[in-house]
């Protein structure tokens, strides 16, 4: 039998509210006897969810749509509905989940409308829709008095309320109201409220289990499975004592010691008629018992005479696994608490257990992580955690547990998992991407700014050679006109001038045509170097009857080579071959060039047959030419007379 509402008469006498009627309950006889309904002029109460003894009536409250308010008449056991007339007439209370009488005889009622009162004298039932006892239209779950004289406390749906008997609601707790941590329960049903000695508001919820509330500084301390109550949904609380609270839940009776924070829990196993209790059915009667109905008869005892239990309860740690891609490695985690997971450990996995082996099923934990969250999470009747997705950071995991009693292990694992940070997201590695950046910043206007200075250099070069090899040979042209121009010369001597002017053309061609080559970035290989040398060397010496002989078999021909390099290994050449032609009486000149990385070696040689002692290859200005340019490129100029063989060897 489920009761919903159980009130005291006379010392051991009680009325029971039932969904299946009313009982009245001479304890003396130790057996309920139903409210005879049988008379023909009796309306029977259905649903029965509220009760209240006054005088010569009960008063009952109803789940029934049909009619919500009857009483009682108890001398002659006739129930009656319909004894009042509703304002505004317009509303239909469809429920009563509570009922209390003030110091004015009026009686309120907490319906699923708001708050409502009943006037005997008047019979008239006032539903507080717009006047100064308006709590709007919420379902109100308990109504109870206030340690304060003339006020009463009624909760519900978001929301709790202080009512004073004569001036209307003194103090809403709303979400408009309630401080920002207390906001995080006003969704929940407060399906129980009243006060304790110290003033304090003891709250039942539905989802939260005890919200203890200061009203004197809204401060608040939520009591909740994660605590060691035996449930979340709590229905209702008696106290023993200044310390001592009983607790009734969906799942089983809680005792709470509020000094010591210990609770003990008890269930079916212990001796009650069910686990399940039910809202509002709960009484500390005037013989000293408690009496909390549930879904299967009453459960009432002496509170005096049970004693609480001390366990030394403890979790222990079993396991500790990292998983890494799809393999595992057992960690040992008792070296100092202190578990190392790297970016490549996905998961891992804590696994635990209590000291207590008689009930496991019954055993609850709860974990949290200090450094990401500081509220107890719970695990159900699970013994294994398992982590993943952390951030990296060091975090503290501690681990608790409860046996099926309710008694709090004694001891908390706490384990340190220190996480590393995959190496791009570290500060050094952000440094060296932002030195990269910088440098390679660095690096392209370096490199824009060279090639500005090799176009810059290779203008000046290029107005350089033109001046200085083209130049001087123009300037000579035009000499050499005017001469023939104007000078009073014979025919011959006219003939002549002309013949040096054709030849002074053809050297500034031929000069043109070097310096373009020289310039041109498709001729940086040693094969059109060695190609530009054998051209030079056969226009310049087989008309003379020399005999040129070349060996460029030690040269990779598509080896590359600097420009600056090539040309002036071009012009050294020239010039040489240059001196040879003017200079020499050889019949036969061998070159030969090697190159092997960025070292070379230029060879000319010649069977000069100069006159013993005639120094040739040492007079003009060619020889000084040559060493300046080969120092320009870094190499030096070898020259060797011995005998009639004349060399020039350049070495880098």
């Amino acid at each position: 039998m489920s009761n919903r509402q159980i009130i005291e008469k006379d010392r051991d006498e009680f009325f029971i509210a039932t969904y299946s009627g009313i009982y009245q309950y001479p304890h003396t006889k130790k057996k309920p006897v139903l409210i005879d309904a049988n008379r023909e002029d009796t309306v029977f109460p259905l649903y029965t969810r509220a009760l209240l003894y006054d005088t010569a009536y009960l008063y009952a409250g109803t789940e029934s749509h049909s009619n919500f308010f009857y009483r009682v008449d108890l001398n002659t056991q006739t129930c009656e509905g319909y004894f009042f007339k509703t304002i505004p007439a317009g509303e239909q209370i469809a429920a009563i989940y509570g009922l209390m009488k003030d110091n004015n005889g009026i009686i309120w009622l907490a319906t699923d409308l708001g708050l409502a009162s009943y006037n005997k004298n008047k019979e008239l039932v006032t539903l507080h829709t717009h006047d100064k006892f308006n709590v709007g239209k919420t379902r109100l779950f308990y109504i109870s008095r206030s340690r304060t004289k003339g006020k009463f406390w009624v909760s519900g749906r978001n929301a709790f309320y202080l009512v004073d008997e004569n001036k209307g609601v003194e103090k809403r707790y709303t979400s408009e109201s309630l401080s920002k941590e207390l906001i995080q329960f006003i969704t929940d049903d407060f399906i129980f409220i009243d006060e304790d000695a110290k003033g304090k508001l003891w709250i039942g919820t539905k989802k939260s289990g005890i919200i203890v509330f200061d009203t004197k500084n809204d401060t608040y301390e939520n009591i909740s499975r994660s605590d060691g109550l035996s449930a979340n949904e709590a229905y209702g609380v008696l106290w023993q004592n200044d310390s001592t609270a009983w607790i009734s839940t969906i799942n089983g009776l809680c005792r709470y010691n509020t000094s010591g924070k210990t609770f003990n829990n008890y269930f079916y196993d212990d001796g009650l008629s069910d686990n399940e209790f039910n809202q509002n059915s709960l009484l500390k009667g005037s013989n000293g018992n408690f009496y909390f109905g549930g879904i299967n008869g009453i459960n009432y005892f002496n509170p005096e005479n049970i004693k609480e239990s001390r366990s030394m309860l403890t979790v222990f740690l079993a396991s500790v696994v990292k998983w890494n891609q799809g393999l595992q490695t057992f960690e040992n985690a008792i070296n100092n608490g202190r578990i190392l997971m790297s970016p490549q450990d996905h998961l891992l996995t804590f696994t635990f257990g209590l000291s207590d082996f008689s009930q496991t099923e019954g055993h609850s934990y709860f974990y949290r992580i200090k450094g990401l969250y500081d509220n107890w999470v719970s695990l159900g009747n699970q013994n294994i955690l398992r982590l993943e997705g952390l951030p990296a950071g060091s975090y503290k995991v501690e681990v608790m547990g409860y046996n099926k009693k309710g008694a709090r292990s004694q001891n908390v694992l706490e384990y340190t998992i220190e996480i590393e940070q995959v190496f791009y997201k570290i500060w050094w590695f952000y440094i060296l991407i932002a030195v990269g950046v910088v440098l390679m910043v660095y690096g392209y206007f370096k490199w824009r700014l060279r090639n500005i200075d090799l176009k810059l250099k290779l203008r000046t070069q290029i107005a350089s050679n033109l001046h200085d090899e083209v130049g001087s040979l123009l300037t000579s042209i035009i000499i050499s006109t005017d001469s023939a121009r104007y000078s009073s010369n014979t025919i011959e001597e006219k003939n002549n001038k002309l013949e040096k002017i054709s030849m002074l053309s053809r050297d500034a061609t031929s000069t043109m045509s070097d310096v373009l080559w020289s310039i041109d970035s498709r001729n940086d290989y040693a094969g059109n170097l060695t190609d530009r040398m054998r051209e030079q060397a056969e226009a310049m010496l087989l008309p003379l009857d020399i005999e040129v002989e070349f060996d460029f078999t030690a040269t990779q021909q598509d080896q590359n080579l600097n420009p600056d390099t090539r040309q002036q290994l071009y012009l050294i050449f020239k010039e040489a071959i240059n001196n040879i032609a003017k200079h020499s009486k050889a019949t036969v000149v061998k070159v030969s060039y090697k190159q092997q990385g960025n070292n070379f070696e230029l060879a000319i040689q010649n069977n000069n047959h100069a006159r013993e002692g005639e120094n040739v290859i040492y007079s003009g200005q060619g020889i000084k030419n040559m060493q300046m340019r080969a120092k320009k490129i870094g190499a030096r100029c070898v020259f060797d007379k011995a005998g009639t063989v004349y060399k020039i060897i350049i070495n880098n």
